[in-house]
């Protein structure tokens, strides 16, 4: 008996070219470039806030193209200052309801935020909110 074993992966990368935004107010709102137009491309936001402070990030609108790998179109957020930081989540067209519907939290004052929009594909994109509020840990 011959046995054959596939096995798939996937993987996603930020170019070196990519133009990173930082984004260092206590609250703020940003959107993919030429939302609610389509780009493409790779962009990525850098949103730190001060010391001792957390992040809260909702997704106000999200539409990206329709790919069921999401190879295309996608969103990913880091719990950090860069693509090294712990991942939260990576998202593409199947994920609008959880993405509206969710608030993200940091562990710590920076958030990492990578959108690649691919050229023949892109849909209009993301609008994003954030805000941010001192920490205070739990004294038991």
């Amino acid at each position: 008996m011959v046995v054959k074993t596939c096995i798939s992966f996937h993987f996603f990368f930020v170019k070196t070219e990519t133009k990173v935004t930082l984004l260092n107010n206590a609250s703020g709102e940003f959107s993919s470039p030429g939302y609610p137009n389509t780009t493409s491309g790779f962009f990525a936001w850098h949103i730190r806030v001060n010391e001792h402070h957390r992040i809260f990030l909702q997704f106000l609108d999200f539409q990206l193209h329709p790919h069921r790998l999401c190879r295309r179109d996608y969103v990913i957020l880091y719990d950090g200052s860069s693509i090294d930081a712990p991942l939260i989540g990576r998202w593409c067209w199947k994920a609008f309801s959880e993405m509206i519907n969710n608030t993200y939290n940091s562990s710590s004052k920076s958030f990492y935020l990578v959108f690649r929009g691919h050229p023949s594909f892109s849909r209009k994109g993301f609008n994003v909110t954030y805000f941010s509020c001192k920490y205070i840990p739990n004294i038991s």
